[in-house]
């Protein structure tokens, strides 16, 4: 679900997707993390400290 959440319409949805999957990250979803860089959302292509991927 996470993977399919990072790709939703809604930017809510994404950017809760992206913390889920940088919370417990596994190297399967990585590439849905270097999607969303280039989000047009600020909240999700900007991780904050708390988040962000060691």
């Amino acid at each position: 679900m996470r993977s399919a959440g990072s790709s939703h319409g809604d930017g809510r949805v994404r950017e809760r997707a992206v913390r889920a999957i940088l919370v417990d990250p596994r190297p399967e979803l990585m590439p849905f993390l270097v999607l969303r860089t280039g989000d047009w959302v600020r909240q999700v292509r900007e991780w904050p400290p708390d988040c962000a991927p060691a």
